[in-house]
């Protein structure tokens, strides 16, 4: 139940000609909650965007709106301009749930219970929108193709004077451009988020000819907060697919592992390699779902904190709620947008095909083309048939406000992957390289050993005898020797390498770089190959 006072408001400042973001920053100020100010303004489909009413500057201004022991809302001066405004103030209707009609010439919103737009309904609107704003979505593109090559560019020249100046031996240098890669790094990334999502200022605004430097300024000023989504967005993602995709194809798969091979892997690929093909197959379906489920669950997040009405986990849940009753319908919808945007890739392909066949230059062309490709149309045009979708589910309302602390537990499940991933990476590592040094110690101990037999050995017989291998001579005839090589070979996989003449022997193992050497003259060695034949010492 909305307030009665609260949506009240809302419709005068509404009918003053403010959109959401306004209205919602004066009530948040106020000390509404933004559960109450989401609701309210989705509930009474107020406008993304508004275009103040020709007499607008002639009406008083709205009165100061007072929750039960709160402060009053500020008023809204109207030397602030909206951020958006393609819809007329007078259309926007002032009972719940009324429909806001679309701009002239894109289907009508539907109302909750409605018919969404078809698939080629919503890319024809999104095609009108990029045709009404061509030059303003090419200038943003231009500028986002010209800023990833100066982005390349600096990193490229960063690293050539890192080098050229010595940085990697001087910890000064070093430590310095480290902290400036990673300030220019902080800021790649705001710029990234404002060049990524100024196309949704422009498709939102394009009734009001929103320009290339508005779109930039309005992505710029809440580039924080669509950054915070962003992360959210990757987070809960990640920690729905490893919750409901990874851990039960895992689960199935170490099952599998145990009950065919007994925890050996090779053993179970041999008896039942199909499995886990199929296993393979059924993660990589399961992956793919979860993702689906997912994207479309946040597929209006941007559009929400865009107009101020949620921002990070909250945007997650608010879209949630607009989905609530209609997911397959928009499920639907956005899968068959993606499979056109498949379709048109095709063409851009085949020539990126050509150009590669004709040299490296050429494929560096393609690839030049493909970005200008995807930039300069394909992007505009997505955009534009998704904010045509949200307009059409918006006027649902938003229920209470059930779901927020499961979102943010997939968001910090999805921050454990990360230390998930890499603390047992690092650990085999670790372990890999203690295996490693342990078998090369081993080699290296075998080796004197076998120094010191041959000695007593000797001794007894005033000869090493002769051996053309480690099964003859003394190597096999002693107990102790033939012990030792019988432990080099299960080391070194049955490559230690034995010679001896009577005066003279010399024995040599590989390690796991480069090898090991031991000779009659007293000689206990690193060796980078065996001794070359009829050679018996290690130098």
């Amino acid at each position: 139940m909305i307030d009665e006072q609260l949506a009240e408001y809302v419709r005068q400042q509404v009918m003053a000609g403010f959109g959401r973001g306004d209205i919602a920053k004066a009530l948040l100020a106020a000390g509404w909650s933004s559960d109450d100010v989401n609701r309210a303004l989705i509930a009474l489909s107020v406008p993304m965007q508004n275009e103040p009413v020709a007499n607008a500057a002639a009406l008083p201004p709205a009165p100061p709106f007072t929750k039960p022991v709160a402060t009053p809302a500020p008023s809204i001066p109207h030397s602030e301009p909206p951020a958006f405004a393609p819809v007329p103030s007078e259309s926007v209707g002032t009972s719940p749930n009324a429909g806001t009609p679309a701009p002239e010439g894109l289907p009508q919103r539907s109302g909750p219970n409605g018919p969404l737009p078809g698939v080629f309904a919503l890319v024809d609107a999104g095609w009108r929108i990029y045709c009404e704003r061509l030059g303003t979505f090419v200038g943003i593109g231009v500028i986002q193709t010209v800023w990833q090559w100066i982005v390349a560019g600096v990193f490229l020249a960063g690293g050539l004077v890192f080098v050229l100046s010595g940085g990697a031996s001087n910890f000064s240098m070093l430590a310095l451009f480290v902290a400036l890669a990673l300030v220019f790094i902080v800021f790649v990334i705001f710029i990234g988020v404002t060049l990524n999502f100024a196309p949704f200022y422009v498709a939102g605004g394009h009734a009001r000819s929103v320009g290339v430097k508005e779109a930039l300024a309005e992505a710029w000023h809440r580039s924080g907060s669509l950054l915070w989504y962003t992360v959210a967005v990757s987070l809960a993602t990640s920690g729905a697919t490893l919750l409901f995709a990874g851990v039960p194809v895992g689960a199935v798969a170490l099952i599998a592992l145990f009950a065919l091979g007994g925890g050996s892997l090779s053993a179970a690929l041999g008896a039942g390699l199909g499995i886990f093909i199929a296993l393979a197959v059924l993660g990589v379906l399961a992956v793919l779902v979860v993702l689906a489920l997912v994207a479309t669950w946040f597929l209006f997040g941007p559009w929400l904190v865009i107009e101020g009405a949620a921002r990070g986990i909250g945007a997650l849940r608010a879209s949630r709620e607009l989905v609530r009753g209609r997911f397959w319908p928009i499920l639907g919808r956005w899968l068959g947008i993606a499979v056109l945007f498949v379709l048109a890739m095709i063409p851009i392909l085949i020539v990126m095909a050509a150009l590669a066949a004709a040299g490296s230059g050429g494929a560096l062309v393609g690839r030049t083309l493909e970005g200008l490709y995807v930039a300069l149309l394909l992007v505009p045009v997505i955009v534009g048939a998704q904010y045509t979708l949200y307009e059409s589910v918006r006027s649902v309302p938003t229920t209470d406000a059930r779901g927020r602390g499961w979102y943010v537990f997939l968001a910090v499940f999805g921050l454990l992957i990360v230390p998930a991933l890499l603390l047992p990476a690092v650990l085999l590592a670790s372990l890999n390289t203690a295996r490693t040094k342990g078998s090369d110690f081993a080699v290296q101990s075998d080796l004197n050993t076998i120094r010191v037999e041959s000695e007593i050995y000797y001794s007894k017989a005033n000869s090493y005898g002769t051996a053309a291998s480690c099964a003859e001579g003394m190597f096999a005839s002693d107990p102790t020797e033939a012990m030792v090589v019988a432990s080099l070979d299960r080391v070194n996989g049955g490559m230690t390498l034995c010679r001896a003449d009577g005066t003279a022997y010399v024995v040599y193992s590989p390690l796991s770089s480069g090898g090991w050497c031991a000779d009659s003259t007293g000689v206990s060695t690193a060796a980078s190959a065996p001794p070359a034949d009829g050679v018996y010492s290690c130098r």
